[in-house]
């Protein structure tokens, strides 16, 4: 059975949506692909995996996926639990001895669960944390014992949330993924290069070889969207995979929201994930972020939906992209269970202006007008009530919008080639875009230009598939 209706007109929008996104967005690239259940339905990759040598990203490059890695660690303990080989319950001094000697006597009973919960009150990195501006060498085992030694618990546990994790690896090759540990990357296949926040419109590249030594189980791996989604995937299913049904239970139950920050309320902390609420849906994954990468990964155990967005550079706003792909899904799968009649019905038209770009989506008999240069952009659409075939009534709840006023598309033939919106002129973005490049007064942004590269898109109708690579550097 293929997908519903709706969302295959979701995932058709997004690919377009993305492709524009990265246009506007001054990342170097990013990825994002969309399981549901076990099936890839939206694998993409957009812009650059090294700007230096103009490679193109694709989803096959890994790329550092932060503090995603705590999913991997979570589920190892938990499967060592579920074998009976451990309880999460166990004082940590049973299994790292060493630790039974510092100085403060509460170490003694930190236990296996606080720490995966972030409830231990442990320091967050130590004392000495500039390895993570890769201004000196990550801890090795050795020095990592030195620095929790040198360290008191910073509050006492169950307490509050505290940001700090020990882990163990080993999941890897049963969930089915092809994740890669820092250490082995120069084994590892196409990797894509990160890129530092940027200051004054500039950013560092980060070296390749930066390996977290004691700190990888909770911020060293490598990973596709792919991988990422299929190992959430996998957890979030209701049969045994590399954890029982029971053992997956234990580790995505909601743990500790009261020690949330008041503005992040609705989020709350499992066993090596978070638990957020979206719209209607509760979501669990985790986010992750590390010198040069940001991405995240959450999925809905209702219907087996999953998301993975990954980006090479520090301040993607990836958890933003991520929540729009979900509204956008949540969008269509809600009114486009029947086909839209009209000049939209080919699919949605965006028409760009001097102030701003505004896109007409017809989802069943609901036509809207959105802008795209926004994440959550059906969240305070237009709503545009069909006149005629090319005319409508802008209604919106919002007084400062044009309300009442009309938006009429101009046709030459039988194509849409400019609309005015509120009285102002817009036109189709191929249009503009070729006028902006006429114009000698441009000033370019030194940014690089997005190229669209690799795409599955199940589902959707082979017409409607784009599989060009978009405008070359």
């Amino acid at each position: 059975m293929g997908p519903p209706p709706g969302l295959c007109r979701a995932l058709e929008f997004i690919d377009s949506w993305l492709e524009y996104r990265h246009r506007q967005l001054d990342v170097p690239g990013f990825a994002v692909a969309i399981h549901r259940g076990e099936e890839t339905r939206f694998s993409r990759a957009y812009g650059l995996a090294d700007v230096e040598r103009q490679e193109l990203l694709t989803v096959t490059h890994r790329l550092a996926i932060g503090s995603q890695s705590k999913m991997f660690t979570a589920t190892a303990l938990v499967q060592l639990a579920e074998r009976g080989m451990l309880t999460l319950d166990d004082r940590v001094v049973t299994h790292l001895p060493w630790l039974a000697g510092h100085p403060d006597a509460r170490f003694a009973s930190v236990t296996l669960r606080q720490l995966l919960s972030h409830g231990a009150g442990v320091i967050r990195d130590g004392l000495d944390a500039d390895f993570w501006q890769l201004t000196q060498p990550f801890p090795d085992a050795s020095a990592f014992h030195d620095a929790v030694l040198a360290a008191d618990l910073v509050i006492d546990g169950y307490t509050k949330l505290k940001y700090s994790d020990q882990v163990a690896a080993g999941v890897i090759a049963p969930a089915g993924i092809d994740a890669v540990i820092d250490s082995e990357i120069v084994r590892a296949g196409p990797l894509a290069r990160g890129y530092t926040r940027k200051i004054d419109r500039r950013r560092l590249p980060v070296p390749r070889e930066v390996v977290t030594s004691s700190f990888a189980p909770s911020a060293g791996w490598y990973a596709t969207v792919d991988d990422m989604c299929r190992f959430v995937s996998g957890l979030l299913s209701n049969s045994d995979g590399v954890l029982g049904v029971t053992a997956k239970d234990e580790m995505r139950r909601s743990r500790r929201g009261h020690w949330v920050p008041a503005h992040q309320r609705g989020s709350e902390y499992g066993l090596g994930m978070e638990i957020h609420r979206f719209g209607g849906r509760v979501l669990l994954g985790h986010g992750g972020s590390i010198t040069g990468f940001r991405s995240c990964t959450f999925g809905d155990p209702g219907d087996g939906l999953v998301v993975a967005v990954m980006a090479n550079a520090k301040d993607a706003p990836t958890m933003q992209m991520l929540g729009g792909i979900f509204e956008v899904i949540d969008f269509f799968q809600e009114h486009a269970s029947k086909p839209a009649t009209g000049k939209l019905s080919a699919g949605p038209m965006r028409f760009v202006g001097l102030a701003s770009t505004i896109e007409l989506v017809a989802a069943g008999q609901r036509v809207v007008a959105i802008d795209p240069d926004q994440w959550f952009p059906f969240h305070d659409a237009d709503e545009l009530l069909p006149l005629t075939d090319t005319t409508f009534r802008i209604d919106r709840a919002s007084d400062l919008a044009a309300t009442g006023e009309t938006a009429e598309l101009l046709v030459d033939g039988a194509e849409a080639t400019a609309m005015t919106f509120g009285g102002s002129t817009m036109w189709r973005e191929d249009a503009y875009l070729a006028w902006l490049a006429s114009r000698d007064e441009v000033v370019d942004s030194p940014s690089p230009r997005s190229t669209r590269t690799e795409v599955v898109l199940r589902g959707i109708p082979e017409a409607t598939r784009r599989g060009d690579q978009g405008p070359p550097l």
